[in-house]
């Protein structure tokens, strides 16, 4: 029985930990679009606090297309539905935008002061050069450029893209067509719940404590 028990406590401990080593990406729930539904996907730690990532890629276009793609999200009614245990004071209907490549912003690669540069190193743990390889708990992301909601500083024509397969950024260009968009809101989620497989594993412990204690009685 003591081996047992702690052959459970092994496994509970490694499941405690695969989670919460994953727990600056959480998926929150779903957001009904374009006939779909699509995760939305909570980053807990990103570069200006929390942000909801839409795990949906809008097909390529200019930027300023893709900025008021993601802005004109604030106007679509899309029916959200979060997690049972996932609470949050966001208005969905609002506050739609392009990630932001952060303040000051420079070219090429461990650029981790844009948002979706911060999404690609940090939380996904992905490195310089690639490859883009396992994306979970995005289930829509592609390889290609993405369009960030900032312009170039030094020429206003230009504006930031981020290489989303090898994690190198740079300004391209507005009126290139090729560029990907995803849209993100700010805003914090709170009560996040342990994943059922743990609280599972953990009532089982439990159950084992109560009955060898029995026992020994």
């Amino acid at each position: 029985m003591k081996k047992l028990l702690v052959v459970f406590c092994a496994m509970f401990l490694i499941l405690f930990i695969s989670w919460s080593a994953k727990a600056a990406l959480t998926t929150i729930g779903t957001a009904s679009y374009m006939g779909g539904d699509y995760d939305l996907i909570y980053e807990d730690d990103s570069i200006y606090g929390g942000l909801v990532w839409l795990d949906f890629t809008e097909s390529s276009n200019t930027w300023q297309n893709q900025v008021d793609w993601a802005a004109g999200l604030c106007f679509t009614e899309m029916e959200i539905n979060l997690i049972p245990g996932y609470t949050t004071t966001i208005d969905w209907s609002t506050g739609w935008r392009l990630p932001s490549a952060g303040d000051n912003p420079q070219a090429g690669y461990d650029q981790t002061i844009s948002e979706i540069g911060h999404l690609y190193y940090d939380s996904l743990g992905k490195s310089a050069g690639g490859p883009l390889g396992d994306t979970s708990p995005f289930e829509n992301l592609v390889g290609g450029e993405y369009w960030l909601g900032t312009e170039w500083s030094t020429n206003h024509d230009f504006a930031w893209q981020f290489l989303l397969p090898t994690g190198r950024q740079y300004p391209l260009d507005k009126d290139e067509y090729n560029n990907y968009a995803l849209a993100v809101r700010p805003g914090q989620v709170s009560a996040i719940p342990i994943p059922g497989a743990v609280w599972f594993l953990g009532s089982g412990l439990i159950g084992i404590v109560g009955i060898r204690r029995k026992f020994k009685k």
